[in-house]
Order: C-alpha cells, then structure tokens, then sequence
C-alpha cells in the first residue's frame, strides 16, 4: 500500500515537472515564431485601429479637429526615433513618449506612472539598440493597440504584446530586458481594460 502510495505521489511530481518543461518550451517556440514572423514583415493579428468619428457637418471652421489614429501612431513612432545608440535620452524624451501613449488611449487612460514605467524599461533597452523604420512603426501600432485594448479578447492582447517583445528581440535586444518590457506593456494594457 505503502509502496504504491509512493509510486503514486512520485508519478505526479514527474507529470507535473514535466508539464512546467513543456509549457516553457511551448512559450520558447512562440517567442521564436514571432520572431521569425517580424522579420518576415508578418503584423501581428490585430485589428486596424478605428477610424476617428466624422468631423460634425456644423462645425466651426478653423476648429481643430482630433488626431486620428494613424496621426497618433505617427507621432509615438516619431518619439521612439530619439531612441537610439549614442543619444541623450532626456527625460523631455521620456515625457513626450509617456504623453502621447496617454493621449492615443481613446477611452480609459492608462496612469502615467504606468506609462513612465514601461517608457522607462523600453529606454533602457534601446539605449545601445537601435530601430528600423519599419520596427518603430510596428512598435508605435503594438503601443497604441495595447493603449486602446479595453474591448480587446485577452488573447489578442497577448498577441500584441508577444509582437512587441519579438520586435525588440529581433533588433538584438535581450530577451530578459525584453521580457521586461513586454511586462510593462501589458501592465499599461492591464490598467486600461480595468484590471484584467
């Protein structure tokens, strides 16, 4: 009895040992096809962002009216420009990034302490790294999806901030300050969907 009970009890040690090995090498082997899909220029299964709303017939002229998505992806792409090697990165830098992610959020926004955190770790990674053209834009789309991401199925989430670390990775980022970064987005993502 004895014996069978040890048996037993060892027997699922193993199985769960050996399920937590295949759950890494499951994540391992999507971090990598991800990876593989950014240099391929694949984008990530994410929806267009929605166009802003028709300007008012009765409106003034000269009224300013809001930027539209693709504007504000347009301006943080411009902001991850002054990340690159050899650049002061000033903390004006950091601001403008953690104000216009703030202001791409067309409902919840998220804290700006949130922001300047995931601003902060995103720095600290390009701060020897350096972004192509096509991997800012791709980077700046991924942000503002996350930043607008409060009626978004958790798995697309997911998927968008998994793009975001490939991209990082891709450009030879490290993959534990990758990681990182990858965390901090989707706390920003976390906030804006009220704590999901």
């Amino acid at each position: 009895m004895k014996t069978s009970a040890v048996a037993a009890i060892l027997a699922g040690l193993l199985t769960v040992h050996a399920f937590g090995q295949s759950s890494q090498v499951l994540k391992r082997a999507r971090e990598l096809n991800n990876q593989n899909n950014v240099r391929q220029g694949i984008p990530p299964t994410t929806p267009p962002p929605k166009a802003a709303p028709a300007s008012p017939i009765n409106a003034k002229p000269g009224t300013p009216q809001p930027a539209t998505p693709q504007q504000k992806i347009a301006k943080i792409q411009a902001d991850l420009m002054a990340f690159k090697p050899g650049a002061t990165i000033t903390t004006t830098h950091k601001q403008q990034l953690v104000n216009d992610i703030i202001a791409t959020a067309r409902g919840t926004k998220p804290s700006t302490t949130v922001v300047t955190t995931f601003v902060d770790s995103l720095s600290t990674a390009l701060a020897d790294k350096s972004l192509g053209a096509a991997e800012q834009e791709g980077l700046a789309k991924d942000i503002e999806a996350v930043a607008n991401s409060a009626g978004m199925p958790a798995n697309q989430l997911t998927d968008i901030i998994d793009h975001a670390q490939a991209i990082l990775q891709v450009e030879t980022v490290k993959r534990p300050v990758a990681i990182e970064v990858a965390k901090n987005l989707r706390e920003v993502g976390k906030e804006v969907r009220g704590g999901k």
